[in-house]
């Protein structure tokens, strides 16, 4: 256009020339002056409106070249912008023949850069999803519009890819589908790490479902958020029903209280102390009162915030019934040792003073605390006890023995004492101790035994 335009100048150039020229022979050749005049004027008028059009013309060439250089300019960051982009971008006209592919969507489907143009975008997808594209593509024509959606896409000699598409479908005046634009990414790594991350839940789900504990998440409100079969079970409740059900509710109001004090320091701790263990009575749906024993952990977010706590709960009722029942038992034998009228004690296979009956202050005349715990060489003494050191051993091996001692303490006069050693032994290779029985013999007694000795 520019060199029209030149040639267009050059031209008019040339007839104002003429024009000047005629003029001049006009007045030399002396015709009639004024038609000539008229019509050179009139001439003259034309020329320089069409100069000035020229001038117009020029000046709007030259907006048009600006405006060309910068769509050029425009156009060429667009296609650089699409070339570079991070994601795959494909544009294929309305049957779906690929027309543009960027770098990045050759580069994941692993194809030379020009390759893919003009082919069908179908032999890039994966055969066990073409039949979807293919139905995608079909309801593109009819005019449905889709936010995003995914397939899988088959690379070149590699194994296929999971991609997240995002899809703009182009439409003419007449709303007819001309091209469509793809924008894809790469969800390989993500979508194994999310099947690696399900079956590692559907696994941690299956273990706790198949545990024989109650366990479950609760709030700190106490609303629960999860509870597996056997937390169900065990309170007769279905798993939709418990949902959003309050766990302080179910336990009753007679360790509820005590529960949630509990549980609100709990909640307060930092992550290297989140577990307490924790025995209270639960009260059943049929009114039955039973002993639960729970651990509940407090989980923390990334921050260290906590969010809910997770717990799990065993029943220990027949437990807290033997326990009740030997304490009973205990309280009874106590009863029963600490009215004899001998001195009883039980002594372990290190040789320690476990138990010793109220009898031990008119035998040792020392008080409890420096008997219990303590080993036997030291509350007999050093000679008391190496009179007697070979029947302790006699004992500690398994075997039965009694035997009689004089006995002489500093502030009392000499007496005669009759002493069994019982081992404690479930089975013959173990022995855990021995059973101490002492008692002192009367006169008639130790005539008795001195009249045996002599026989």
């Amino acid at each position: 256009m520019t060199s029209s335009l030149d040639i267009f100048g050059h031209q008019f150039d040339q007839a104002q020339q003429q024009l000047t020229e005629l003029l001049q022979h006009a007045q030399q050749n002396n015709e009639p002056k004024h038609l000539l005049t008229e019509a050179l004027n009139a001439l003259a008028n034309a020329l320089e409106e069409i100069q000035v059009f020229s001038e117009e013309l020029s000046a709007q060439y030259n907006q048009v070249h600006i405006a060309q250089s910068t769509l050029a300019t425009e156009r060429q960051q667009y296609f650089d912008l699409f070339d570079l982009a991070p994601d795959g971008y494909i544009v294929t006209d309305a049957q779906g023949i690929i027309k543009h592919i960027n770098q990045a969507a050759t580069t994941l489907l692993h194809r030379p850069p020009q390759s893919p143009i003009g082919k069908p975008l179908a032999v890039m997808v994966a055969q066990a999803d073409i039949h979807e594209f293919y139905t995608l593509l079909s309801q593109l024509h009819q005019g449905k519009a889709f936010q995003s959606f995914s397939l899988r896409l088959q690379p070149y000699q590699k194994q296929s890819l999971y991609a997240s598409f995002t899809v703009a479908p182009v439409r003419d005046h007449q709303s007819q589908l001309v091209e469509i634009r793809w924008l894809f990414r790469d969800l390989t790594e993500q979508r194994r790490a999310t099947i690696a991350i399900e079956e590692s839940e559907a696994k941690y789900r299956a273990i706790v479902e198949d545990q024989t504990e109650l366990i479950c998440r609760l709030m700190a409100d106490g609303r629960l958020t999860f509870a597996n079969q056997a937390f169900c079970q065990y309170f007769d409740c279905s798993s939709e029903s418990v949902m959003g059900s309050n766990f302080f509710e179910l336990i009753g109001e007679t360790s509820q209280e005590r529960l949630m004090k509990h549980l609100a320091i709990l909640d307060h701790l930092d992550q290297d102390h989140p577990v307490i263990t924790l025995d209270h009575q639960v009260v059943m749906p049929d009114g039955q009162i039973r002993w639960q024993q729970w651990v509940h952990r407090a989980l923390f977010d990334r921050n260290g915030d906590f969010f809910q706590f997770q717990s799990a709960g065993r029943d220990i009722t027949a437990q807290k019934q033997a326990e009740t029942a030997f304490q009973q038992r205990e309280a009874q034998l106590l009863l029963v040792t600490n009215v004899l009228p001998v001195f009883l004690t039980y002594i372990n296979a290190k040789q320690q003073v476990l138990y010793a009956n109220r009898t031990h202050k008119d035998w040792l005349g020392k008080p409890r605390g420096s008997i219990i715990g303590h080993y036997l060489w030291d509350v007999l003494g050093p000679n008391a006890y190496q009179q007697i050191r070979i029947s302790i051993e006699t004992a500690l091996s398994g075997e039965r023995i009694t035997f009689e001692q004089d006995v002489t303490w500093s502030d009392q006069p000499p007496f005669r004492i009759s002493v069994t050693f019982v081992p404690d032994q479930l089975d013959k290779e173990t022995v855990n101790g021995f059973f101490a029985l002492v008692k002192r013999l009367d006169s008639a007694e130790q005539e008795t035994s001195s009249t045996n000795e002599s026989v």
